[in-house]
């Protein structure tokens, strides 16, 4: 593993344990203590299930992307690309590293560039639709309690504005690719000019040849491969309701009695608010309006430990078995090999 990313890793590690030792401060009381000896342990079972089911339909949304695409990655492939993004988008504000990082290992993996990048673009609109209409869906639901705290506000704006710009520009990318290729040239120039970038040729025609591809994989899955698409869109329908499940199972866990829909809506909320905070895994900022959103649903001296709790099984998990991945595959060394 490359020393930046260890120091991102344990930059995050180190922003979640202050964050979450503060949350837990001022949660923290001898009621807490109190519900903890009460934790009905037989729940772990089923979050573990839900944990596994999750984790195995995005696989199988890449696999069949992949499949799509006219290319081929086995299963383990395909999981081991779900936590290498938990891992990369976690260490990385915006969540920024967790594309880029697919992208990378499917080229290791015999998939080109630019074939790989239409399968995570894809990817990327079909779990941007869920989540924008997920999040919508919630805000109205949950209106009243989300409008009385303008900061909750604030926040939901510009993530849903972030969201819909970047769905939009996939969209664009996917119609338009000359759009794409002008603006990589301008880019090439521009390092061509301070010096990064000694010959632009040969870039240009990676980037013509790589876009090239894109396109001719973007549409195969509305032409000739409509029934990849279909599942893939099944499969990531299925791992977003179970993962959305997975709070919900929490708090039944720590005995809080709250509806089903209220609880997998507000996890839906959760999800939306995490991917666009400008702290690596929105540590810090997501665990304030965590407090924020669910103040008035879960008792104040079970906040923390949900909270934690949630991340683990829903994050942390995922993310320490991605960075054991990452440190056998983004050595130093490594390296894309050549189409």
């Amino acid at each position: 593993m490359k020393k930046s990313t260890a120091r991102k890793g344990i930059y995050f590690i180190i922003l979640s344990i202050v964050t979450s030792g503060l949350v837990l401060k001022f949660t923290v009381t001898e009621e807490t203590i109190e519900a903890v000896k009460l934790i009905n342990y037989n729940y772990l079972i089923i979050i573990a299930g839900i944990w596994l089911t999750g984790l195995t339909m995005d696989a199988l949304t890449l696999y069949f992307l992949t499949k799509g695409a006219n290319e081929r990655i086995s299963l383990i492939t395909a999981y081991k690309v779900y936590f290498i993004r938990i891992f990369f988008g976690l260490i990385t504000p915006f969540t920024v590293g967790g594309q880029p990082s697919m992208i990378y290992y499917m080229s290791r993996n015999n998939v080109p560039p630019g074939k790989s990048s239409s399968v995570v673009l894809i990817r990327f609109m079909i779990v941007g639709t869920y989540g924008l209409f997920g999040a919508i869906t919630a805000f109205i639901l949950f209106y009243r309690k989300l409008t009385s705290i303008p900061a909750l506000n604030i926040v939901f704006l510009i993530a849903g504005v972030l969201q819909l710009v970047l769905i939009t520009l996939i969209g664009l990318s996917i119609l338009y690719p000359q759009i794409l290729i002008k603006f990589a040239i301008k880019i090439g120039d521009f390092l061509k000019k301070i010096k990064i970038l000694k010959n632009t040729y040969n870039f240009r025609k990676k980037i013509i040849h790589e876009a090239a591809l894109a396109r001719s994989s973007f549409k195969r899955y509305f032409k000739n491969h409509r029934w990849y698409l279909i599942m893939a869109i099944i499969g990531s329908g299925a791992r977003y309701l179970s993962e959305a499940s997975l709070f919900w199972i929490i708090l039944r866990m720590l005995n809080i009695d709250i509806c089903y829909l209220d609880g997998i809506m507000l996890s839906v909320l959760m999800f939306f608010v995490l991917s666009f905070l400008p702290t690596p895994g929105g540590s810090g900022i997501g665990e304030v309006i965590f407090v924020l959103i669910l103040s008035g649903t879960i008792p104040k001296h079970l906040l923390g430990i949900s909270m934690i709790l949630w991340r683990f099984f829903y994050q942390y998990i995922s993310a320490m078995i991605g960075a054991f991945i990452s440190a056998d595959h983004f050595s130093p060394g490594f390296k894309i090999e050549k189409d």
